[in-house]
């Protein structure tokens, strides 16, 4: 038969206890402006992301706006805009040009990640 043992927590808490008292007691005024100082520097903080939370929001309502816009115009106009967009994007566009001053093997290996790339994009 197996006998168990009750553990004992009580004596290491109340010395733990009593030396957090007597910390308190010695530095009352101490861990006051410590705790103040630190309560200053997160109510700033804490301003600060607000406020650039509230910045992003708006960005966010902004594009989402424009966005919708976008999708619901039905005029000719804003689809010949939008298509000479395209057709400026697909004209900057360049193609890969193989860089002789490279050695071989590094040539090989953008080859094969191009081929894996327009792999890709064809399926």
């Amino acid at each position: 038969m197996i006998e168990f043992r009750q553990k004992i927590f009580g004596k290491p808490l109340r010395k733990a206890v009593e030396k957090g008292k007597r910390v308190w007691d010695e530095n009352k005024a101490t861990i006051g402006v410590v705790g103040t100082g630190i309560s200053a520097v997160n109510l700033g903080i804490n301003l600060s992301r607000g406020k650039n939370e509230k910045k992003f929001q708006q960005e966010q309502v902004e594009a989402t706006n424009r966005l919708t816009d976008a999708i619901n115009s039905t005029s000719d106009e804003n689809r010949k805009i939008l298509k000479k967009k395209k057709r400026t994007i697909k004209v900057s566009q360049k193609p890969y040009v193989r860089d002789k001053s490279l050695p071989e093997p590094i040539e090989k290996a953008k080859d094969k990640s191009l081929e894996t790339l327009k792999i890709k994009r064809k399926s």
